[in-house]
């Protein structure tokens, strides 16, 4: 029931509670129950959750190439995007980086995927108007897509997306930008005062660090301890599909770095860097697996190594 601060001061965008208003709303028509209230603005959030675990399903595997490429991605993408370290993406104070991270993860498996045929525009409209809605619920994701789109550009110019994929994009941003500044306008009198707001409170007068303060290596050392081993992988599947996937590794890359400069940290900032790294560490242990097939000729010893990741993983 009670409003964080950062809204009271305007310090962040009203959009996030336009959304649940109307969501609070239907609800109330049926129950003003708190507890009602508490579990159905999590399961909001966690349909976007669901949604990007499927789309970061199909984005892994459509990367296969035999039976055993299917299968093997599959058990992978279970124990590492699923039962390995999942953040608490439904926990109390993580509603807007749950959310936020769903709609900007989305947008990229919309805009990395240039097989959508007829249907690619449409989905580089979506992209662009959740990248803006989810900036409106976290101006944090900025770090990201400021990075991402301009390399997403020239992605898109090397497979002749480009003039296609421009209005639609823009499209997107604009209805997502002025969805933000009449939320802002509605909720408190003036539109995109919120921007304003977050520069005044983060940077001029740095209130977070009122918070604590934590050194550079806070967040390496937040995932060395989540992913201990398979940091290995990751860093591996970095390496083995960077030329692929360019936009969203540089990004992520430059989303961390921004952030561990930042003196207030806590884990659930980044919340939005920790799905790729989970798909990349995948993709690290797939690519490693497929080359003891390619140079012993026994897929069994793939296998054999798959589950000697799983068994080890799990166990440290």
């Amino acid at each position: 029931g009670g409003v964080a601060w950062e809204f009271t001061e305007k310090a962040r965008a009203a959009l996030y509670i336009m959304m649940l208003v109307f969501l609070l709303k239907l609800q109330y028509l049926f129950s003003d129950s708190s507890v009602v209230s508490f579990y159905l603005v999590r399961s909001f959030s966690a349909i976007f959750f669901v949604w990007m675990v499927l789309f970061a399903y199909q984005f892994v595997i459509r990367l296969a190439k035999s039976d055993f490429d299917r299968f093997s991605l599959r058990v992978l993408f279970l124990f590492v995007f699923i039962f390995a370290p999942v953040p608490y993406y439904l926990g109390f104070r993580t509603l807007t980086e749950s959310l936020s991270t769903a709609l900007v993860l989305i947008s990229v498996f919309f805009t990395l995927n240039e097989n959508q045929g007829k249907g690619f525009r449409n989905f580089v409209f979506i992209a662009g108007l959740f990248s803006a809605l989810a900036f409106g619920i976290r101006y944090q994701t900025g770090f990201f897509s400021a990075v991402y789109y301009p390399l997403i550009f020239i992605f898109w110019q090397k497979r002749n997306l480009l003039k296609c994929s421009l209005i639609p994009l823009f499209s997107g941003l604009f209805l997502g930008f002025l969805l933000l500044g009449l939320a802002d306008y509605f909720f408190y009198g003036i539109p995109f005062i919120s921007l304003y707001k977050y520069y005044e409170f983060n940077v001029l007068r740095n209130v977070s660090v009122e918070y604590g303060i934590s050194p550079p290596a806070f967040y390496l050392a937040g995932i060395l301890i989540n992913y201990k081993f398979l940091t290995i992988f990751f860093l591996a599947g970095t390496l083995f599909y960077f030329k692929k996937f360019y936009p969203l590794i540089v990004a992520t890359f430059f989303f961390l770095i921004v952030h561990s400069f930042i003196p207030h940290k806590e884990i659930r900032f980044i919340y939005l860097s920790l799905p790729v790294i989970s798909i990349l560490t995948i993709l690290g242990v797939h690519r490693t697996s497929s080359f003891i097939t390619e140079k012993l000729k026994k897929p069994i010893l793939s296998y054999i190594f798959i589950v000697g990741v799983i068994i080890y993983s799990s166990s440290i």
